[in-house]
């Protein structure tokens, strides 16, 4: 699981470097003295102790673009789950410029893995895991205050392709497999941020 988060750190940081550099190219598109950045997290997940985000750059009057993350790593009775992920999320703001308040539309593809262990009497060590791509489709309306504080809310559409799903115990040996295909619901986003 540290690798997986070295890769998942790697990749966030390799993508902000990209995203930097191509909104310093293209600030002369955007409007001096308001925001050019967005930093924020879901408060939801953080009460189960899992962190997922976004970082966005605005790219120009109306779009921003940038890496989501997650990662989790956490005690629940006797349950440890484990979770990382990775993705790129790209949104549409109906004002210019973008990262004020007003509506959105945005859109974002995901990978994530997740493993669930726990100990048995009978099979010692039971795990349950996971991974897969997803795709999302948001509309929703962000607040941002003068001071940068922001607040975001979002529903819409979400799509996902899990490979299978496999509960084994602590030799290996495949006790049962779940769904492996296409799964869609509905999706939402609550953030809570700063723009800078």
């Amino acid at each position: 699981m540290k690798k997986t988060f070295w890769i998942i750190l790697s990749t966030v940081a390799a993508l902000f470097t990209t995203f930097n550099a191509f909104a310093e190219d293209s600030a002369n598109a955007v409007t001096s003295g308001d925001h050019h950045y967005h930093l924020s997290l879901s408060p939801i997940p953080l009460l189960v102790g899992a962190v997922s985000g976004n970082f966005e750059v605005k790219l120009n009057e109306h779009w921003t673009v940038g890496p989501s993350f997650l990662y989790w790593n956490t005690k629940i009775f006797d349950y440890r789950f484990n979770a990382s992920g990775v993705g790129i999320r790209a949104a549409y703001s109906f004002r210019a410029p973008a990262l004020q308040d007003g509506p959105y539309l945005a859109g974002g593809l995901s990978y994530a893995s997740a493993k669930v262990t726990q100990n048995s009497l009978s099979y010692g060590e039971i795990s349950g895991e996971a991974s897969g791509f997803g795709l999302t489709g948001l509309a929703g309306y962000h607040w941002i205050l003068p001071s940068g504080f922001s607040f975001r809310v979002g529903v819409g559409l979400g799509l996902s392709k899990l490979n299978k799903i496999e509960l084994k115990d602590s030799s290996g040996t495949v006790r049962d497999s779940g769904f492996n295909g296409l799964g869609g619901g509905i999706a939402n986003e609550i953030d809570i941020g700063w723009a800078f």
